[in-house]
């Protein structure tokens, strides 16, 4: 078989936290498989990893990524004893694919147990056996490879997603799939072209060649590439008087005990920008509204998951004030939208059947610290800025080659906390073009950005809580999160088309149990439609 492509990121997977080495993950870069020398003292390393986290803290994201560590280990490293060491990697996988809470703390971790599936498969294929066995492997290798490049398209990891396409080609070719595997690998050039992955195409057109027989010389693949597409954008605030239907998604996760809660909300809206005399006005006049708050074990989480995403939401919501150059001002009227969202959100709880009576004061109370702290006017004033200056007023004057991954740092929010504030490094790429809607022909960007807390920031954080609410030295405070964003603008005005906003937390007090930790996910999608 040939040799499968190992997944090669420019950069560690994001998923800052307070235990070093662990939480951040490096797929082999060479696209080789780990020889014996340092295999042994390797696997002590990860099993040990493995061992500690099981003990102090099973549930973290560190916990989970150790395992997904350890099977991939597995899986790609050659030596005798292939089909145990193999079975051992699959043990490894079954405990995370298995764990509901994956999803909630993990944005690339369906991804990445697709991925490990196929090596597993791979491997086994390649340790003898009937040809039958062999052809099984290679198809439930195949149907692994194929999930796994949708998944990282999800996840919005293109490199990853390509090079999985790739592996597609591989299985089909060594199944004797001929046809299928050149589509395959035509398939992976096209995604080569359409996000500007220049070398991988390259070696994905001489692929091609020798598949197809054909001379793969030099000047062969330099005429193929003669016409691959080099993109840049220079982005520009150039507002214009305008209306928009803006529809928004809420969908919250968070691990309980031994479930995940999911939850929804809706919510449409009408945007106007307008001039004023500080530049430009946008007033948003709200829409219908619904509030899905999932199936909890009881009526206390079910009013606590409703508060939770109205007080998500409804930050999308204030009227806000941008200078003629594109800065943010202000938001207008904090104080009133904060009165105005208290009362809703109180309003809203009695609805739910959970007035703050004295059979109910565990729930009243949690809903009004809840829309205390969400809704005080410099919270909403801080978040409005936040959210503004992510979707508009960062790429002001920015010109961004395609596929070049970029990094700033920056003070953000802290995803599950209230009000929590940290400086945050980012990694942001233009990474293709797309329609700006279904509708409109007319040729907007897709920007991701990843984000994570920096690390020597959030210790001192952790630090300074751990200080003010005196701790003590065996509850020792961790933290996580990770924020992936999907943009989606025109670069010649810079008005948004579309938000996608993945927000995941891990929050450990050190305590046993459910209570002493907090495991949730939040996606938030926007997307308008201009009148």
């Amino acid at each position: 078989m040939s040799e499968p492509r190992s997944i090669r990121h420019g950069a560690c997977r994001l998923f800052v936290g307070v235990v070093a080495g662990v939480l951040t993950y490096c797929a082999f870069a060479d696209g080789t498989t780990a020889e014996a020398p340092g295999n042994e003292t390797r696997a002590k390393e990860l099993q040990t990893a493995i061992d500690r986290f099981d003990k102090d803290e099973p549930r973290s994201p560190a916990a989970l990524t150790s395992r997904l560590d350890y099977a991939e280990f597995l899986a790609q490293t050659m030596g005798d004893d292939c089909l145990h060491r193999l079975d051992y990697a699959q043990s490894q996988l079954d405990v995370v694919a298995k764990n509901p809470i994956v999803e909630v703390v993990l944005p690339l971790g369906p991804a990445r147990i697709a991925e490990i599936e196929y090596r597993i498969h791979v491997g086994r294929a390649s340790c003898g056996g009937a040809p039958s066995a062999r052809e099984q492997e290679l198809r439930e290798a195949l149907d692994a490879a194929q999930r796994a490049t949708v998944a990282y398209r999800d996840a919005l990891d293109y490199r990853s997603m390509v090079t999985m396409q790739y592996n597609v080609g591989i299985t089909y070719r060594t199944l004797g799939m001929n046809p299928e595997a050149l589509m395959a690998i035509e398939s992976a050039i096209e995604m080569d072209r359409e996000y500007g992955f220049r070398e991988d195409a390259q070696d994905n057109y001489r692929v091609l060649l020798r598949w197809k027989s054909e001379p793969s010389a030099a000047d062969r693949v330099a005429a193929l590439m003669r016409d691959f597409p080099t993109r840049s954008t220079t982005m520009k605030f150039a507002w214009v008087a305008s209306e928009a239907d803006v529809a928004l998604e809420i969908d919250l996760a968070r691990a309980l005990e031994n479930e995940v809660v999911e939850s929804r909300a809706t919510r449409t809206l009408e945007r106007h920008i307008r001039p004023s005399a500080a530049g430009w006005m946008v007033s948003v006049e709200p829409g219908d509204t619904s509030y899905d708050p999932g199936v909890g074990p009881n009526d206390t989480d079910i009013v606590k998951n409703v508060m939770l995403l109205f007080t998500r939401s409804v930050l999308e919501l204030p009227d806000i004030e941008v200078s003629s150059n594109g800065a943010f001002r202000r938001v207008i009227d904090a104080d009133g939208f904060s009165a105005r969202q208290a009362s809703n959100a109180q309003a809203l709880m009695r609805s739910r059947g959970a007035p703050s009576d004295s059979g109910s004061q565990s729930v009243g109370q949690f809903a009004d610290q809840a829309v205390r702290a969400a809704l005080v006017p410099d919270a909403i004033e801080s978040k409005a800025a936040e959210l503004y200056n992510l979707e508009t007023a960062a790429w002001i004057g920015a010109r961004l080659e395609q596929g070049v991954w970029y990094e700033m740092k920056a003070p953000l929010s802290m995803p599950g906390t209230p009000r929590g504030v940290v400086l945050h490094s980012l990694t942001f790429a233009f990474t293709h073009r797309v329609p700006c809607t279904p509708k409109v022909e007319r040729s907007c960007i897709e920007i991701v950005v990843h984000a994570a807390p920096d690390e020597r920031a959030l210790d001192e954080m952790l630090e300074e809580v751990s200080r003010a609410y005196r701790l003590r030295h065996v509850q020792k405070l961790r933290y996580s999160s990770a924020t992936y964003l999907r943009i989606v603008t025109d670069p010649d005005t810079l008005l948004p088309y579309g938000l996608d906003m993945r927000r995941y937390a891990y929050l450990s007090t050190g305590e046993r149990g459910a209570n002493g930790q907090l495991i949730e996910s939040e996606k938030t999608v926007s997307l308008s439609t201009y009148r």
